[in-house]
């Protein structure tokens, strides 16, 4: 397992809050091309939020780490450099080589796989167990959304959809 370094705990992992900080308020614009590139999307924050959320889901992890403990202690501030175990399918979202790595990976534990579906009629909103608001559903659109909910927008808001039915559509 690849592991990286840091010096106390970062102010936030969500990828997409920490990717916004270092854009919008730290002014770091050259650091979408190198996201784009690792997520292979346009360079705008609005294609790489979609595509940390298809290829991470939306409670994706973003992380700064050194390659050593005496440059997380360089670069992090004086502390204790402790190890951080990168999961398997992390990819390096932005590389400057000793100053760091913004390391991108699924949350671990809790993943969320999002499917996308065509709605065959209007649907209210669903909120789920992570207490997120997912729709409304407007008929005919495609919309992403976790697959642990599929089965509760089928079943509680279509009494007539039945495996095989043509009203939901899966598009991959």
């Amino acid at each position: 397992m690849t592991v990286g370094y840091r010096v106390g705990e970062p102010a936030e992992t969500n990828a997409k809050k920490v990717i916004e900080f270092e854009v919008v308020e730290s002014g770091n614009e050259p650091m979408l091309d190198y996201l784009a590139a690792a997520l292979k999307c346009e360079p705008t924050l609005q294609s790489i939020n979609k595509a940390l959320d298809a290829q991470f889901g939306s409670d994706a992890i973003a992380m700064w780490l050194t390659d050593t403990p005496n440059l997380a202690e360089k670069h992090y501030g004086p502390g204790e450099p402790y190890e951080v175990k990168i999961p398997p399918r992390a990819i390096i979202g932005v590389d400057l080589g000793e100053d760091g790595k913004l390391w991108i990976w699924r949350k671990q534990g809790n993943p969320t796989v999002f499917v996308e579906i065509r709605m065959s009629r209007d649907a209210p909103p669903i909120t789920g167990s992570d207490m997120k608001t997912y729709g409304p559903f407007r008929e005919g659109r495609v919309c992403a959304i976790p697959i642990t909910f599929l089965f509760q927008l089928i079943f509680f808001r279509s009494n007539s959809w039945h495996p095989g039915s043509s009203q939901i559509h899966h598009i991959h």
